[in-house]
């Protein structure tokens, strides 16, 4: 009896032993922040986002970090909120970002913190004053303005902007299209609608009273922007549009349909022709979590997006400055990061909705400055 009692505890202990050291390993994991729409309009580039971390942190990490996912709702105030979240309580050492809005109005936490923040999707010129702990993989917006503007003023005189106000992404969009126009023959008249607005009509006759020649649609989402272009067709207004990055979404393309056709756009640059191994690990994700809501390009940046982070931390000196001095290759081809976080060696396309697709326009004007 006495031996029974003894082997007993023994194996207790044992067991307690075992399961302590596994939850302090589980408690020792490395966690990275994702702050993402996860819900309403912009939940599709939110979840696509979400997935694509976690499915590089299983195939490229062997699920080495816990990802702690928020619904920021692509909001500043919620933005904040979790921040504040994943900064005290969760303790994370890099975060992910999805929307503009979100990254700006929550980088001082970040940066109080010296959490690495990464994002494949962030265009405000303005990120590119956060501080030397930020860094995107998509282009700069100052770019990528010069290029609507150039297309733009090369067939129309006077453009019409309907921008979605209180967004820091549209509004900042909006402000680098009208620098980029200063001084040129292209005139622009501007409207600005609330984030809650359904009914765009008498913006739009308003713009067609003034006489515009072509329209830039400039929303947080694709349902805005798929609402204006029904509302357009009702009103019997038929102009050249215009817009940025949406128009190349997965989602708007499928829900717009015939709507979108000629659309011609500024969007994120085409990767590379993936090689096997890529394609494979592209096959792998869509079996788990489906096709992409969005944009392709997201799953490379989004993979990239990881891979410098997860990098940067096994190099075992400062992250930042890893990332910062590194020459990478990868899902996006070669690139690397300017002293401000902006990347370097990956550039906007121009694209327009032909067939339901967006195609490259870049080759069709190959050879013409863009002024």
């Amino acid at each position: 009896m006495e031996r029974r009692t003894i082997i007993t505890t023994v194996c207790s202990l044992v067991f307690t032993g075992l399961f302590s050291s596994s939850l302090s390993t589980a408690q020792e994991l490395i966690k990275f922040g994702v702050s993402a729409p996860l819900s309403g309009p912009s939940a599709t580039f939110g979840t696509d986002l979400k997935n694509i971390i976690t499915f590089a942190n299983q195939t490229l990490a062997n699920n080495r970090y816990t990802i702690v996912v928020e619904d920021d709702h692509c909001e500043g105030k919620d933005a904040m909120t979790v921040a504040r979240k994943l900064v005290a309580i969760d303790g994370v050492k890099a975060a992910f970002f999805a929307c503009d809005t979100a990254a700006l109005v929550a980088a001082p936490a970040y940066r109080a913190r010296n959490v690495l923040v990464v994002t494949p999707l962030v265009t405000s010129p303005r990120f590119s004053t956060l501080g030397s702990t930020f860094f995107r993989l998509a282009p700069n917006d100052v770019d990528n303005a010069r290029i609507l503007v150039s297309h733009i003023g090369s067939h129309h005189h006077k453009l019409g902007i309907l921008t979605e106000a209180a967004s820091e992404y549209c509004e900042d969009l909006a402000a680098e299209v009208e620098k980029a126009a200063h001084g040129k023959r292209l005139q622009l008249v501007h409207e600005r609608f609330g984030p809650d607005t359904s009914d765009f009509k008498s913006l739009l006759l308003r713009l067609q009273s003034r006489g515009i020649d072509s329209l830039f649609i400039n929303p947080t989402s694709e349902e805005a922007f798929l609402i204006i272009l029904k509302q357009l067709k009702q009103l019997g207004i038929t102009l050249p549009i215009f817009g940025s990055y949406t128009p190349g979404s997965a989602t708007f393309l499928k829900n717009a349909g015939p709507l979108a056709e000629g659309i011609v756009y500024t969007d994120f640059p085409s990767p590379p022709r993936l090689d096997d191994t890529d394609q494979k690990l592209l096959a792998e994700f869509k079996q788990q979590f489906g096709p992409l809501n969005t944009w392709d390009v997201l799953f490379a940046s989004g993979i990239e997006s990881f891979r410098i982070v997860h990098e940067a931390l096994q190099s075992g000196g400062d992250p930042a400055e890893y990332i910062h001095k590194t020459k990478f290759h990868g899902l996006l081809g070669s690139y690397s990061f300017s002293a401000n976080g902006d990347i370097s060696g990956v550039s906007n396309e121009l694209k327009q909705v032909r067939g339901g697709r967006g195609m490259s326009l870049n080759r069709e004007i190959a050879g013409k400055p863009l002024s």
